[in-house]
């Protein structure tokens, strides 16, 4: 009993601390970078916001492998800088967003009354950034939280597991004690960090006020010089270890796994082709994205037209139930599922990424659905249109880029998720990431690289989309 409660004792303490340390970096990283963005006239401004959002797509073993060759890190100290490269974009994504609902007027005003700069800062534009600063930390704590693939690369000791690793292992080897014991220890602390804030989204919000006019970059001015530098770090804590990895990864064994890739043969790690394996998981990650787009409107459709204030938050509730639970929650469940029904590995994939998958379109969906008016649908009926001729002229162009948006979001979710793969395994059939973990516990270098550049090649191609659909 005293080694269990030593166990239990270090894994959550670690899980802990990994979290906080992780947030604290990724917010003091993103939030001065958003700043940077905001205050200053830089080349690429639509382009690298958009891009940002690869790197909360991208997998987070890829992620761990261009760490470990950037940095040189393991231990508690890889988990953490892994854990910034992924969430510190996001950070910066999020805020640099809500910097478009600044009232510059009111920074004006309050600069011809004399206030500093600081006070500026603190008094005008803080309040316009803290719901999002806030709702960061929501979200990336959870995902600190939970985090699996990451914890797994690097830890070698008790304390840098994570609830979510033992609890795959619980239930593998059918420890219904620990099972039930790092499930409830998991919810206990996801739940009250995911209550903590409104999870209302602000990546919509409303443009207010009189925008920014943004300052040159000039090496005269010794604060654009800092600045400057500050954004040279921050960008090279993002994009060093990317580029290191290919720099250093691609290699002569690495573009022949890829012609035998072309050529078609089988795998002896795997078992099959390799490009069975890719088309394997771009069809999985392409189908349970149109079902979780489709699933996640029909949600925002019932909220948006129901009037009862407490189905409409019993509906909220159940789109954050799969957040909650995480991957290896819903693994559990769908493997409780295929021992009950009998479904082919494809088809209990499709819904496994669905359900985890439709609260994020939801949460995009349900954003941009709280700027529209119900007046423009009523003007168009007013004009002869039927409630079918008015959804499909007047809503759901309105929510068209949101859609695309979202649709590119859980793509790429959906081709990278790995959480459900340490319960269900051979059940989902053979992925990428699935086959990444196969090479890496062969030893076969050149299969984890050339299949993590070709997952990232197609994550980039769902930033890609996000890019395009931007407004």
């Amino acid at each position: 009993m005293q080694n269990f409660d030593t166990t239990w004792l270090l894994v959550v303490g670690g899980t802990l601390l990994q979290t906080m340390v992780s947030v604290v970096f990724s917010v003091g990283l993103g939030v001065p970078l958003a700043h940077v963005w905001y205050t200053y006239e830089v080349p690429g401004r639509r382009f690298w916001p958009a891009i940002a959002t690869l790197f909360f797509i991208m997998p987070s073993k890829l992620a761990a492998l261009a760490v470990q060759t950037w940095y040189g890190t393991t231990g508690l100290t890889g988990i953490i800088v892994s854990h910034v490269l992924l969430n510190m974009p996001f950070v910066f994504f999020v805020t640099s967003v809500a910097y478009r609902t600044v009232d510059r007027t009111l920074v004006l005003a309050a600069r011809d009354l004399g206030a500093s700069s600081w006070q500026c800062y603190r008094d005008t534009i803080m309040p316009f950034l803290v719901p999002a600063i806030a709702s960061s930390v929501v979200v990336i704590g959870v995902l600190c939280f939970s985090s699996q693939s990451i914890p797994t690369f690097f830890g070698y000791a008790v304390y840098h597991a994570t609830p979510d690793i033992k609890l795959a292992q619980a239930y593998c080897e059918h420890d219904t004690f620990h099972t039930l014991l790092y499930a409830l220890t998991r919810l206990s602390v996801v739940i009250p960090i995911s209550m903590s804030r409104s999870a209302r989204s602000v990546v919509y919000g409303r443009l207010s006020g009189a925008r920014s006019t943004r300052k040159k970059i000039t090496f005269a001015s010794w604060r654009s010089l800092v600045w400057c530098i500050y954004a040279l770090i921050a960008s090279s804590v993002a994009w060093g270890p990317l580029l290191a990895l290919c720099w250093r990864g691609i290699d002569g064994s690495v573009i022949d796994f890829w012609r035998r890739i072309v050529v078609g043969n089988e795998d002896p790690v795997l078992g099959i082709a390799v490009h069975h394996v890719i088309s394997n998981s771009f069809y999985l990650a392409a189908t349970s994205s149109l079902i979780a787009l489709g699933v996640g409107w029909l949600v925002c459709l019932l909220f948006s037209r129901l009037r009862s204030a407490t189905f409409c938050r019993w509906l909220s509730l159940s789109a954050a139930v799969p957040f909650v639970l995480g991957g290896t929650g819903c693994g559990i469940l769908f493997a409780w599922l295929a021992d009950v029904v009998t479904l082919s590995s494809f088809v209990l994939a499709v819904a496994c990424h669905t359900l985890l998958n439709y609260p994020y379109v939801y949460r995009v969906l349900r954003a941009r659905y709280d700027l529209f008016e119900r007046a423009w649908t009523l003007s168009a009926q007013s004009l002869g249109a039927t409630s079918l001729q008015a959804l499909r002229t007047v809503e759901l162009p309105f929510i068209g880029t949101a859609a695309r948006r979202a649709l590119c979001t859980v793509f790429g979710l959906s081709l990278t998720e790995i959480g459900t793969e340490s319960v269900l395994g051979g059940k989902l059939g053979m992925t990428m990431p699935m086959a990444i973990r196969l090479y890496r516990q062969h030893g076969v270098h050149e299969g984890v690289m050339g299949l993590s550049l070709i997952t990232l090649l197609l994550t980039l191609l769902g930033a890609y989309g996000i890019l395009s659909s931007d407004e």
